[in-house]
């Protein structure tokens, strides 16, 4: 299903996102990641870049020290610019991924029963400027660390992650889940519409699992006890379900959502 937005920008999506009422004492957090060694140290070790964002004031309560590495820019401009000064680094193709992603995490979170809000996940992927001009795609992850009285997100987790490597396309996809089960979105900047994604089913991602592990068709009928048609027939569908060209594409989309 194909849903055309409208076109997006920070004042947009900053005007509709305090329209929400998020409301939230998420200061008090702060500490507990800035002034944790432990978790400090860990953070800055590692190849992504680990972030806490106050969603109310649109700031960092925290941004692990690896951010340079990833994006050139000084950690110093995140910490005073907070979202938007991310937003501003946005290729502009992506702006309204940004924008309907972020109203479609926000609607999903706040229908999600109170005991599986604790369960959310998202994954979402946009490219983004260094500083040297070089466009790369990031991986953003997101857990819910906090939400008001309404149900709104107030504080999130995020990992962000240079995917460049994995996908460079002129889509950006998001995978949001309740630990249960899921939903698959895909913004297409080329023809700037929207599509609610189908899922594919378990025995389809196990063809592709065993795919990504090197196993030719006929041996993967071996093993799941099926013909080679049937096979074929399941790459087909999940090609056509995900909207993409072939197994190699495929198999990188899956990886990033964490499905393989």
């Amino acid at each position: 299903m194909a849903i055309a937005p409208t076109l997006g920008s920070w004042q947009n999506f900053n005007h509709w996102w305090h329209a929400q009422s998020v409301e939230g004492n998420t200061e008090s957090f702060k500490s507990l990641f800035t002034d944790h060694p432990l978790f400090t140290t860990a953070m800055g070790m590692n190849k992504s870049i680990t972030g806490v964002i106050d969603l109310h004031a649109m700031k960092y309560l925290y941004w692990s020290g690896n951010v340079i590495e990833l994006s050139g820019w000084e950690d110093n401009l995140f910490w005073e610019g907070g979202l938007q000064f991310t937003y501003s680094k946005f290729h502009t193709d992506d702006l309204l991924s940004f924008e309907y992603f972020g109203q479609l995490i926000f609607s999903y979170y706040k229908l999600l029963p109170e005991e599986q809000k604790t369960l959310y996940k998202g994954y979402w992927d946009f490219r983004m400027f260094r500083k040297d001009g070089h466009c790369i795609r990031i991986l953003r992850q997101d857990c819910v660390l906090k939400h008001d009285a309404e149900g709104n997100p107030a504080m999130l987790l995020i990992l962000v992650t240079d995917i460049t490597q994995l996908k460079a396309d002129n889509k950006s996809h998001l995978r949001m889940t309740n630990g249960i089960d899921y939903q698959l979105h895909e913004y297409n900047t080329i023809d700037k519409k929207l599509y609610k994604l189908d899922n594919p089913s378990e025995r389809e991602l196990a063809v592709f699992r065993h795919i990504s592990q090197g196993y030719q068709r006929r041996q993967i009928a071996d093993k799941l006890g099926i013909t080679l048609a049937t096979v074929k027939t399941h790459c087909q569908h999940v090609y056509e379900k995900l909207r993409t060209n072939d197994s190699v594409e495929t198999i990188n989309l899956l990886k990033i959502w964490g499905l393989l």
